[in-house]
């Protein structure tokens, strides 16, 4: 897929998810199959954000010889992505990192409505 089908598909995933983890495992799920291994994170705008054991352990590996960390914020989310790859990094993966803080934050005040109505029932 080319960038702009990624990200309407990252948009869609967020749109159409009952959960922000929910929609944070699924976009990862699909760049990590046109990219390698890729984590997505809710993260904190704290320089600390590295130092976290998920983003610690994943960058440990040796598994693949390129290992990066991108992060974004938008309003309300900050973002952790983690690339694992055999070959080099694409360009755009911060580009996708941006687009899933956008759709993050945009999305934030639904889940958080629907999470409240769960929680209520």
């Amino acid at each position: 897929m080319n960038e702009k089908e990624l990200k309407k598909e990252i948009s869609q995933i967020f749109q159409k998810a009952e959960s922000a983890d929910q929609a944070m495992a699924t976009a990862g799920a699909l760049l990590g199959r046109e990219f390698g291994e890729v984590r997505l994170l809710q993260g904190r705008p704290a320089k600390s954000s590295f130092r976290e054991p998920a983003v610690m352990e994943f960058l440990e590996s040796r598994e693949y010889p390129f290992r990066g960390v991108y992060m974004a914020a938008a309003k309300t989310a900050t973002v952790i992505l983690l690339l694992r790859t055999w070959g080099n990094p694409q360009p755009s993966m911060q580009i996708f990192a941006d687009h899933v803080a956008e759709q993050l934050s945009s999305a934030g005040a639904r889940f958080a409505a629907e999470s409240h109505r769960s929680e209520a029932a």
